[in-house]
């Protein structure tokens, strides 16, 4: 049972913190969301700016 145990310790020493690779694919993933992100509230934005631009050229009661 001791061995058993001494074995689990060398498999434990390795993982001691992230490694670079694990960092890169986090990474990745955010880059990925904060795009897709940008993606989906593109026209929503623009459509507000061009309402509020059109509001400024053409103001009600002029």
């Amino acid at each position: 049972m001791a061995d058993l145990a001494k074995q689990r310790n060398i498999f434990r020493c390795g993982e001691a913190g992230a490694t670079i690779v694990e960092y890169a694919v986090l990474l990745a993933l955010f880059t990925l969301l904060v795009i897709g992100a940008v993606v989906l509230i593109e026209n929503k934005v623009e459509n507000s700016f061009d309402a509020v631009t059109n509001e400024l050229a053409n103001p009600p009661g002029s």
